[in-house]
């Protein structure tokens, strides 16, 4: 596990909580996410990141603000057990596009940001531009 001082002084700026952001091999989970958010205890969270099937810094960026989604959503807890694990995924995605700047705040992707929104999207294993 490599902690990323960069990615937790983003994190920060969102929840002082969050313990660390670290890059972690996440395949030995059973739906292989590439990242996990969790909270240790009622006021510390920890968020890890599997970098090496990601192909671009956009998709670690967005694999970052994916799980602080789920944190500033209360998805984690008793919401993420009696909730819609489908619709929190999907909340999670629109939350970060937006504060990605990826998408308007009609949910439309931004010219400029086309491509990277399809590559994040569908997560792509190839980069997607031109």
């Amino acid at each position: 596990m490599e902690i990323s001082p960069f990615l937790i002084e983003i994190a920060h700026d969102y929840n002082p909580y969050i313990k660390y952001v670290a890059f972690n091999d996440l395949t030995y989970l059973k739906d292989r996410p590439l990242g996990i958010a969790w909270q240790k205890n009622p006021q510390v969270y920890v968020i890890e990141i599997d970098r090496e099937r990601l192909i671009c810094p956009h998709q670690v960026l967005f694999a970052l603000y994916h799980e602080l989604g789920h944190i500033m959503q209360w998805h984690l807890g008793y919401r993420h057990f009696l909730g819609a694990r489908s619709y929190q995924e999907e909340e999670a995605d629109t939350w970060a596009f937006r504060e990605m700047g990826i998408i308007d705040e009609h949910g439309q992707a931004r010219v400029q940001n086309e491509t990277c929104y399809r590559c994040l999207k569908v997560r792509s294993k190839v980069c997607l531009r031109p």
